[in-house]
């Protein structure tokens, strides 16, 4: 045990595929320094930080909170959402949550590899599926990633709790350091019926309770809820009075949204393994992140297409000292890439739409415009815009509104116009029905009083000379 603890203490990023061990650090005048150990992407573009802080001699920084911290990524400051203080000092509790439902024997991810499909394994004489040479059941491959999670931990001060569940919360041990009673619990926990995965929750949450040191649930599940009294609102809640977080292990055909909300409403962190072969990596990730001295959460403001290199910098200033880590560069990864262009794509999608709605508008306010306005309006578009409207086909207007400020507005709003033709104009404003609702006398600047309109949308449209400006949008909120 002590030969793993090692491992886990100073190489504890390695081979992991979305995290990363650096050394980092910046010496101030009492030599103390930031270290990044880990970054993590499983709930992007919420993206985790485990760091250590330390002093001189090598103790923990103590008492870093968001105001203390700046996080930037490629050079702009991102939001922090979270910051939890995981200390060594301090006895952690874990609450172990198992699902050993009947879905616990059942791989496809593992059985497709292997050239099989579960519909067509043949069954023995007892009616028992015979499963394919080299096929490891799911809740075997669990049970052997959550025994070495186990060995991962002090037991002269950390405890661990065991809730095992399928149609009902049914194998249970309360919270000891007795680690041969929690590794016997895990290892008979056998396959069958459904999946009571909030009143599971609820159970390891109880077992904890109270506890003294840092409370965390562990829970894994392969399927959704369909069998417990408690809901998923009552789960989160009872987690979020007690200030326990609950790490959440998704595996196989899960609802990740909801496990997702889970994790996040509660202070932990949700994981998602397509085939249990992934479990050993997502337990190890785990307990790293457990026995680290500090874990951080930051939103990452970059949605650009194609920027997947960044870099990523963490300063604190606490009692006079400043702080900065090493630069460190990580890549996005495919589940970020994926986020990333489904939410270009809908602002692409946002955009054309309200560019069709602007021209719809437009085109109805013109009509509008013939049809809504007095006898001199009506005339000047008789004689005179008519004409315009045509020959704006053949060149680009010659008058523009170049700016209009303040947008939006309570009362006025000031306008100025580019390349207008003669030394005064007029200023069209329509509301988006194509309503003819002001006029007014303008020259290259103008101040406009809008106070009496109602709250809303309103065009503005320059004429000089006979040719008219493109219309511009301007927002009216009292």
């Amino acid at each position: 045990m002590k030969k793993f603890l090692h491992i886990v203490l100073f190489l504890p990023l390695i081979g992991l595929g979305q995290s990363k061990k650096i050394q980092a650090g910046i010496s101030t005048k009492d030599s103390s320094k930031l270290s990044i150990l880990g970054v993590y992407q499983d709930d992007f573009p919420n993206i985790s930080v485990v760091f250590r802080a330390e002093k001189k001699n090598g103790n923990p920084v103590f008492g870093l909170s968001k105001k203390d911290l700046t996080v930037l990524e490629n050079e702009e400051e991102c939001q922090v959402i979270s910051i939890r203080e995981l200390s060594k000092q301090k006895p952690i509790n874990i609450g172990i949550v198992l699902d050993h439902s009947g879905s616990m024997d059942y791989d496809e991810v593992q059985l497709q590899r292997l050239g099989y499909d579960v519909f067509d394994l043949l069954r023995d004489a007892q009616g028992l599926i015979e499963f394919p040479k080299g096929y490891v059941k799911p809740i075997t491959l669990a049970k052997s990633a959550l025994l070495e999670f186990v060995e991962s931990f002090n037991f002269k001060k950390d405890n661990i709790s065991v809730v095992g569940f399928s149609s009902t919360v049914d194998r249970t041990l309360g919270l000891t350091n007795n680690v041969g009673k929690i590794k016997r619990n895990i290892r008979t926990m056998k396959t069958d019926g459904t999946t009571a995965f909030y009143d599971a929750i609820i159970a390891g949450l109880n077992q904890l309770n109270g506890a003294e040191g840092m409370n965390v649930i562990v829970a894994l599940t392969d399927g959704n809820d369909n069998a417990s009294y408690a809901s998923l609102v009552q789960t989160i809640n009872e987690a979020k009075q007690m200030d326990i977080p609950v790490y959440v292990v998704g595996l196989g055909d899960v609802n990740r949204a909801m496990l997702s909300q889970i994790a996040t409403e509660t202070g932990g962190q949700f994981f998602y393994a397509n085939s249990a072969k992934s479990l050993h990596a997502i337990y190890e990730k785990i307990s790293e992140k457990l026995q680290s001295f500090y874990d951080l959460i930051y939103l990452s403001p970059n949605l650009s297409m194609g920027s997947w290199d960044r870099s990523l910098e963490i300063s604190f200033v606490k009692e006079g000292q400043h702080v900065v880590s090493e630069i460190e560069h990580f890549t996005i990864d495919s589940t970020a890439i994926a986020y990333i262009k489904q939410k270009n794509l809908e602002a692409k999608q946002r955009e054309e739409a309200a560019k069709a709605e602007e021209e719809k508008a437009e085109a109805e306010a013109q009509e509008n415009l013939i049809r809504n306005s007095g006898i001199g309006i009506a005339a000047l578009l008789v004689t005179g815009g008519i004409i315009f409207y045509f020959s704006r086909k053949k060149s680009k207007p010659q008058v523009a509104i170049t700016k209009v400020y303040p947008n939006p507005t309570a009362n006025k709003v000031s306008i100025e116009i580019q390349n207008n033709r003669a030394m005064e104009g007029k200023l069209y404003v329509f509301d988006m029905q194509g309503n003819h609702v002001l006029l007014q006398d303008i020259g290259s600047k103008a101040e406009i009083n809008l106070s009496a309109l109602a709250n809303g949308t309103y065009l503005l449209r320059a004429s000089f000379d006979d040719c008219q400006s493109e219309s511009i949008r301007v927002v009216v909120q009292k």
